[in-house]
């Protein structure tokens, strides 16, 4: 009997892994196909799996590390201005250039920094490296970088 449940459990995970990278490749390519007006919305693909008042935390993580990615290569293009990141603040809304803290602000589920993975920090430095922007002081000075220092 246990083997038959070692066995569900075990099909469960993979199909929830599997709708999990399912969304994630949905996601990106709507991000690719995306060519103006509004930029996908996490949101979407959070409700495709599990339910909305408790949105599974690995999509979500795997979602904003897609998303920071795209708005960042695609903020280029647009050359947001500061007045304009102010606004997408205070409509509650993501700026073209966020930081992990303004995805927290929006997903409460992301915690706080000291529970954000270092994954999800080498992401936010990644994004930041790649578009020419140095980030290491505004990292140290706002999260806690053993784990991270370790991974380099």
């Amino acid at each position: 009997m246990s083997g038959e449940l070692d066995n569900r459990s075990s099909t469960q995970l993979r199909s929830r892994g599997e709708e999990i990278e399912c969304e994630c490749r949905q996601f990106e390519a709507a991000w690719f196909a995306w060519r103006g007006g509004e930029p996908p919305e996490i949101d979407v693909y959070l409700r495709n799996v599990g339910n909305d008042s408790d949105p599974d935390r690995d999509l979500l993580c795997k979602l904003v590390g897609i998303d920071m990615e795209s708005r960042w290569r695609n903020a280029g293009a647009r050359n947001p201005s500061v007045e304009s990141t102010l606004a997408a603040k205070k409509t509650g809304r993501l700026p073209w250039r966020p930081r992990l803290a303004d995805y927290a602000a929006q997903y409460p589920s992301l915690g706080s920094p000291d529970e954000w993975s270092a994954a999800l920090l080498c992401q936010e430095y990644y994004v930041g490296r790649l578009n020419g922007r140095l980030l290491p002081r505004y990292l140290a000075g706002v999260y806690n970088l053993r784990e991270v220092r370790g991974m380099q």
